[in-house]
């Protein structure tokens, strides 16, 4: 079903429950992080010096 709600148009879909997946499996997967990846993603940015253009 469509119909406008405001300014939206909103869309009401029913669904049989064979359609519908359990979110657990959207979850993302466990990874291991080193030490050293962490500290690169949470250390100082923009420290490898300026930049040129279009590089």
């Amino acid at each position: 079903m469509l119909w406008v709600r405001d300014e939206a148009l909103v869309l009401h879909a029913m669904r049989w429950p064979d359609e519908i997946r359990s979110p657990a499996e959207l979850a993302p997967k466990a990874v291991d992080v080193s030490d050293h990846e962490i500290e690169g993603a949470t250390g100082p940015h923009g420290t490898d010096g300026p930049r040129r253009p279009g590089g």
